[in-house]
Parts: structure tokens; sequence; C-alpha cells
């Protein structure tokens, strides 16, 4: 399921993260953005969310009664590998572990 949710979204590991957000902080900035290329998701949103939403419903949402598995930003993840460009290699596994 995680690989549903998550599909085509690249993912960082939490600790580049709260060092980029804690440099932004020490800078003073009031705002930071981690990962930088979410500023242009963040614009999208504010000028075109028709579009932002046409697109998620396209790649996300399955018709009722098809497996969540079924969406085409999993079927576009998996015939073109980019977990193995998207994901770190700590969730490159089929499902997480558990304790």
């Amino acid at each position: 399921m995680r690989d549903v949710q998550l599909s085509l979204v690249p993912v960082a590991r939490a600790e580049g993260c709260a060092k980029a957000i804690v440099k932004g902080a020490c800078r003073g900035e009031r705002y930071v953005t981690e990962p930088a290329w979410f500023r242009v998701t963040q614009l999208w949103m504010m000028f075109c969310p028709e579009v932002v939403e046409w697109i998620c419903k396209l790649l996300f949402v399955t018709s009722p009664g098809t497996s969540p598995r079924e969406a085409a930003s999993k079927k576009i993840q998996d015939l073109t590998g980019a977990k193995k460009v998207l994901y770190p290699e700590t969730i490159q596994l089929p499902e997480l572990k558990s304790d």
C-alpha cells in the first residue's frame, strides 16, 4: 500500500530534511521548504489548482471496486523502474519490515 500512496513522489531521508530545516531556521528564514523542488508544486497549487487536481485524479484515483494497486501512478512506477531512482535504498523493499 505504501508504494501506491507514494508512487511517483520522490522520497528523501528524514535526516537530510531535518538538517536543511535547522540550517534554514539558523539563517533566520521564516519559511523553509524541503525539498526545494516542492516550491514549484506550491506555485502550481496557487495558480492552477484545477490542473493539479485533475493530474492527481488521473494518477491516483481508481474506479469503484478496483484495487488501489491498479492506479496509473503505480503502473507507471512498476513499468519504468522509477522506484530505484525516487526512493532511498532503505525503503526499496516490497513491503516495510515489522518488528
